[in-house]
């Protein structure tokens, strides 16, 4: 394996990574596309429609997080897929991705393709942000408030900028298998006009703005866009292709004549067997790079599981942490997945001298020795509020949105 390839690494390989080109055979990627609209403007109906088209060879439909349709679509003329179970968390759906994506590769000819259906993107991203949100009520900072204070748990406890990055972190690991199908895959989305905001943040009297519902980059991870309309005029916002022309709508009024069309005249999308990709390069000799540490099996530490497979990289990590508690926090679970994974002494060490720094900040004495200071170590921020009942299990709270994220 090339030292550039597997466990991520802050420091540069020693040796340099060696120059190999490939001259452009003009073959048209398989297409990611997205299909977005308003309500009941026929997203799902098009997309099953779709399947029956001759070009299609298999056809394989994950419903998320909207009112099922599926079965019942099954009754489109021509249309042909099967709906895929599943129990609604993503790393359900992110697993038999997977699996298609390997059954794919399999099976696909150069007379058809096999196509794969997300419906929707916006039930992912709804799924993504539950996640987020468990995790922060879950948090030693928020059950301590929580505990001290029963009340609290209605107050609306903001998702750090760590917690979001790791999230979507999450989805781009789903777009990434996505864009790397053997075929056609589509991924459905609500749109609509929303209230258009000023750079202050302030809504615009009387302004609209349109938005897709989902990650906020969703539009610019597909190779081509489609628009549906309730009133039949569909159109192609945006398609990259060689052999469709550029301009600011891929398609005049009118011209959308589906999907078989977009795909097979519109992109000339030609099918073709799948290839692995090619061995990476023979390194050149020179002074030999340490090998990568063996990957570590999940360690459950702080009600989560926690896979780190670079210590230094992800104490550089935590220690970016703005908010001080979280840090401590993070650094405690770090500390106790280090040890269970009997990571070396000298980055334990690193962990527990950074951990006690954080202590000090605190004001937290370290438990014990050489190490940071375990999660249930007291808050030293005096407690004025008289708790008058038992705690009580979290509800739901307000969540605060990433700047940068779109919610659905």
């Amino acid at each position: 394996m090339s030292a550039y390839a597997g466990t991520p690494q802050l420091t540069r390989p020693l040796q340099p990574y060696p120059l190999v080109t490939d001259t452009p055979t003009g073959d048209v990627e398989p297409p990611f596309i997205l299909v977005e609209g308003a309500e009941k403007s026929g997203k799902s109906w098009e997309v099953a429609k779709f399947t029956g088209d001759p070009r299609i060879l298999y056809t394989w439909w994950i419903e998320w997080g909207e009112k099922p349709c599926a079965k019942e679509y099954g009754a489109i003329p021509g249309a042909r897929y099967e709906v895929v179970r599943h129990d609604g968390s993503f790393w359900s759906v992110l697993s038999l991705v997977e699996q298609i994506t390997e059954l794919a590769r399999a099976m696909i000819t150069t007379e058809a393709a096999p196509m794969i259906v997300i419906d929707t993107m916006s039930g992912e991203w709804r799924s993504l942000k539950d996640l987020a949100h468990r995790r922060t009520m879950a948090s030693p900072s928020v059950l301590r408030k929580i505990e001290r204070n029963p009340a609290a748990v209605a107050d609306a406890h903001t998702i750090h900028s760590n917690t979001w990055n790791d999230v979507i972190d999450l989805h781009y690991e789903l777009v990434r298998l996505l864009q790397g199908f053997p075929g056609v895959a589509v991924m459905i989305s609500r749109g609509k006009e929303v209230t258009a905001f000023d750079d202050a943040g302030r809504p615009v009297p009387g302004e609209k703005t349109y938005r897709v519902e989902g990650q906020k980059d969703l539009a610019f991870d597909a190779s081509a866009w489609v628009r549906m309309s309730r009133d039949g005029n569909h159109s192609v916002v945006a398609a990259r292709s060689a052999r469709a022309p550029r301009r600011p709508n891929a398609t005049q009024p009118g011209e959308y004549r589906g999907l078989g069309w977009l795909v097979f005249d519109k992109l000339q999308y030609q099918p073709r067997p799948w290839t692995p990709p090619p061995a990476a390069p023979v390194q050149p000799t020179g002074p030999a790079r340490p090998p990568a540490a063996s990957p570590q099996e999940p360690r459950t530490v702080g009600g989560r599981q926690m896979v780190v497979h670079d210590w230094a990289a992800e104490l550089e990590r935590v220690n970016g942490t703005e908010n001080l508690r979280e840090r401590y926090d993070r650094l405690t679970e770090l500390w106790s997945a280090a040890s269970l994974a009997n990571a070396g002494q000298p980055i334990r060490d690193e962990i527990a001298a950074a951990g006690r720094v954080a202590a000090a900040e605190l004001g937290i004495p370290p438990k014990e020795p050489g190490a940071a200071a375990p999660a249930d170590t007291p808050d030293p921020t005096p407690d004025t509020t008289e708790a008058t009942a038992p705690a009580t299990a979290p509800a739901a709270a307000a969540t605060t949105e990433p700047p940068s994220e779109v919610s659905s």
